[in-house]
Order: structure tokens, then C-alpha cells, then sequence
């Protein structure tokens, strides 16, 4: 009996610019994934904060899951980052694009749909930003 690998994969967000990585082999970019033991909420949190190298939980809000309802495998959640990381846990090199500069880029084909929706023009209105840029909370 072969289990599929469940994965996440992170769409963070720093201001109005949107974390992005390069595959090496077909210079095409990506959204970072990690592999999750489950997709319950403490291993998505924790697999996230792991793979962004974030050691303070101040440090990354993760919102929700985008498409939500639907069994995908990779699923993939919004998260909101205080700063802009350089590399990823496992040396890859971040990459900071905002939505206009997404569109002149490939994309692979498996995140092709997401970064579309990303790239959306109504893809999370700034009404959900306070004025300093850090998403607003609801009590």
C-alpha cells in the first residue's frame, strides 16, 4: 500500500510583495513547499515556520488555506511574514516579486493556478491591511 507524500506550500506575503523561489532546473519559479507528516494544524505551522527558518512565532502569521475545501495535495496556505528572509531553510535563494512582476515570470505548471489567483488584481484587497501593512486580526 503506497501513501502519497502530503506537502504545503507557503504564499507569503511582506507588504505588497509575494516570496517566490527559482527551480534550478527549469528557471521557472515556485512557491516554497515543505513535506508534512499530516494537515493538521500544529504540523502545517510548525513545517512552515521550519522551511521560512522563522524561530519566533511573532514572526509569521499564517492566515488560511487558499482553495480551501478541495483535497489538494500540495495544499497551500496565505502567511504573512514581519520581515523579508533572504534564503530558505534549505539554502535556497528567496526571491520578493509583487503581483505585476510575478506576470513576467514562468511559473511551473503545478503552481501555475495558484499564482494566477496571486497575481489576481482582487487578490486580498488592502482592506485587510492595517496602515502599517500587517493584516488585520479579528477579535
Amino acid at each position: 500500500m503506497s501513501k502519497t507524500a502530503k506537502s504545503v506550500k507557503a504564499i507569503c506575503r511582506k507588504n505588497d510583495k509575494f516570496l517566490c523561489v527559482e527551480s534550478p532546473d527549469s528557471n521557472a519559479l515556485f512557491f516554497p513547499s515543505i513535506a508534512v507528516s499530516s494537515f493538521r494544524k500544529p504540523d502545517i505551522e510548525q513545517a512552515l515556520e521550519k522551511l521560512l527558518e522563522i524561530t519566533n512565532n511573532d514572526e509569521l502569521a499564517i492566515s488560511r488555506q487558499l482553495a480551501k475545501g478541495q483535497s489538494t495535495n500540495p495544499r497551500y496556505y496565505l502567511c504573512y511574514c514581519d520581515y523579508e528572509i533572504n534564503f530558505l531553510a534549505n539554502g535556497q535563494c528567496a526571491i520578493w516579486l509583487t503581483q505585476q512582476e510575478m506576470a513576467y515570470h514562468k511559473w511551473i505548471p503545478e503552481d501555475q493556478k495558484m499564482a494566477d489567483l496571486v497575481m489576481s488584481p482582487l487578490f486580498e484587497k488592502k482592506s485587510l491591511y492595517n496602515e502599517d501593512s500587517s493584516p488585520v486580526t479579528s477579535q
